[in-house]
């Protein structure tokens, strides 16, 4: 829309937002300019309520994976403090770091569950976004498109919000292993200490967000390459 503003306001020449023009109607026309404004509007709107449904569904996820996290984390803080102050039967103690492997097995396969579900889009996604983005400020800049930057902007946006749920989950990865790194394993009895050695090594290596088949995760990082190649 900002696009279309600037062009009226360069030119004096109305533009509708996506700037898409019907076949066999003449868009300088004010029946045909209303008419392709119509359609355009209800593509928009249908693609936003697409998008965020989409992204809202995002968040729901990576929030579910921080929040199941930093329950780990503050189970394995408690069963830090009721090892090193005593004061609690071994029972609890057992049965609090059981309750801790089953929370993660949970989280794991949840993540690995997510991680085949969106096998494709993020395969798919990131290679068409850097396409669109592309594209789309060649538009503009050399065929005068009035919607090209938006449109790079709005999908680069899209990249970035999957980078930084990639993100967040190897984030939520780390501060598991940290916390089960820090648990005093020492005063555990031996066959459990074999089985926080086992779990730790589960973690470390555990579930991450990737483009497809590609052994590329997507975080930070991979947001910082796709900037230097654009």
């Amino acid at each position: 829309m900002i696009g279309s503003m600037l062009e009226f306001m360069k030119t004096g020449h109305l533009v509708s937002f996506l700037a898409i023009k019907l076949p066999f109607i003449d868009e300088d026309l004010v029946w045909g300019f209303h008419l392709n404004l119509m359609i355009q509007t209800t593509i928009t709107t249908f693609g936003t309520i697409g998008g965020l449904s989409i992204e809202t569904t995002s968040c729901v996820i990576n929030n579910t994976i921080m929040l199941c996290a930093d329950i780990i984390n503050l189970d394995c803080s408690e069963l830090t403090n009721q090892l090193e102050n005593g004061g609690v039967s071994k029972v609890k103690m057992l049965t609090k770091l059981r309750n801790i492997f089953m929370k993660y097995e949970d989280l794991d396969q949840y993540l690995v569950d997510m991680t085949d579900l969106n096998y494709w889009r993020m395969f798919s996604a990131p290679i068409l976004i850097v396409y669109s983005v592309s594209i789309s400020t060649f538009c503009q800049y050399a065929l005068r498109f009035p919607c090209g930057y938006g449109f790079a902007i709005l999908t680069y946006s899209q990249l970035l919000i999957m980078c930084y749920m990639g993100n967040n989950i190897f984030d939520s990865q780390y501060r598991v292993v940290n916390s089960l790194s820090s648990l005093p394993w020492y005063l555990l009895p031996a066959d459990r200490q074999k089985d926080i050695a086992y779990m730790l090594n589960r973690a470390q290596n555990g579930a991450v967000l990737t483009i497809g088949p590609l052994d590329s995760t997507l975080n930070y990082e991979t947001a910082t390459n796709v900037n230097e190649n654009l």
